[in-house]
């Protein structure tokens, strides 16, 4: 199985192929019989929606305890995508916690202001913001 990046997968992942992506819970939407995980990494903007099926043996014991800034690690197939918004999805076949995040997790999928985000130190590398800022400052060093 392929370990990639949130980057490396929506940029050539084909339909079919079995990869293994980890980072850490944007949002953890749950159903009955499903639940829906946007995974990023910060090798890039955007994310990737992971689908756990009910049928997964930890699902009632740790897929559903899921929450916004849990650490990760899913195994599965690319699927195209039956929503709007992404080209591609992950039919996971294993869905490994890595670390839980505690329930209040000040983070959200949302913007938040620099004055916000000054509060949280430890917390605001994994923003939008501030991960950009840090891939500009690498390719700066590489560059020189």
């Amino acid at each position: 199985m392929t370990s990639l990046s949130v980057k490396e997968l929506l940029a050539g992942a084909r339909v079919g192929d079995p990869v293994e992506v980890s980072g850490w819970l944007r949002t953890a939407r749950h159903g009955k019989s499903f639940s829906f995980l946007e995974v990023y990494d910060g090798s890039c903007f955007e994310t990737v929606q992971c689908v756990a099926d009910a049928g997964l043996p930890n699902y009632d014991a740790e897929i559903k305890k899921l929450n916004t800034g849990c650490a990760v690690l899913v195994s599965g197939a690319i699927a195209e995508s039956q929503g709007k918004g992404q080209k591609w999805e992950v039919q996971a076949a294993r869905v490994e916690t890595i670390g839980h995040a505690d329930p209040d997790y000040p983070l959200q999928k949302k913007r938040h202001s620099l004055e916000f985000l000054r509060t949280i130190q430890h917390l605001r590398l994994r923003t939008n913001t501030l991960g950009a800022v840090l891939r500009v400052r690498n390719a700066a060093a590489a560059a020189v």
